[in-house]
């Protein structure tokens, strides 16, 4: 399978999974949930036509909004579980159409090399590490572990309180 037809599988499935959360919903422009439902519609509509190119920037008004807002929380089973339950799956429709492939089980292997890679790094670093550093390698370790037993999933979004120093590593990351 390629890349764009991956990208496209991962389109489809997180459309299709906020779809069923949206099967009682009206199809209507006056709502949010109704909106949802044109633009998730559109997106599928646009991978079965093969037309689709990365990243999409017009036409995801709707999902960008909705998601941003949170405005379908209501159709989780409780609020704090909106992220687990619904964001997760905006969170991934966001990554797919900007052109991105979203880790899944089956890299978890491969994601595990570059960990241990990471770690051989941190426990044999060639300058001094700060404190975030220093803090990252046991944070790793029980993210290897996770992944290793399937009992995280992938984004970490929702797992960063428990990675305070993981989340400090990744913004000064961003910054370089």
């Amino acid at each position: 399978m390629s890349f764009k037809q991956e990208i496209y599988q991962d389109i489809n499935d997180n459309c299709d999974i906020l779809l069923n959360f949206l099967k009682d919903e009206t199809r209507t422009n006056d709502t949010a949930a109704g909106r949802m439902i044109y633009q998730c519609r559109w997106l599928k509509e646009q991978v079965a036509a093969n037309t689709l190119r990365f990243p999409v920037n017009d036409y995801l008004h709707t999902l960008k909004h909705v998601s941003a807002e949170r405005l379908l929380e209501y159709l989780a089973s409780s609020p704090d579980r909106y992220d687990e339950e619904i964001g997760i799956h905006f969170y991934r429709l966001l990554k797919a159409v900007k052109g991105n492939l979203l880790l899944k089980p089956t890299y978890y292997p491969y994601t595990i090399r570059c960990i241990e890679a990471l770690l051989d790094l941190l426990q044999h670093p060639t300058r001094s590490l700060d404190q975030y550093e220093r803090g990252l390698t046991d944070e790793l370790l029980g993210i290897k572990q996770g992944l290793a037993a399937c009992s995280i999933e992938s984004p970490l979004m929702s797992y960063l309180p428990d990675y305070p120093n993981f989340e400090k590593f990744t913004v000064f990351m961003k910054v370089l």
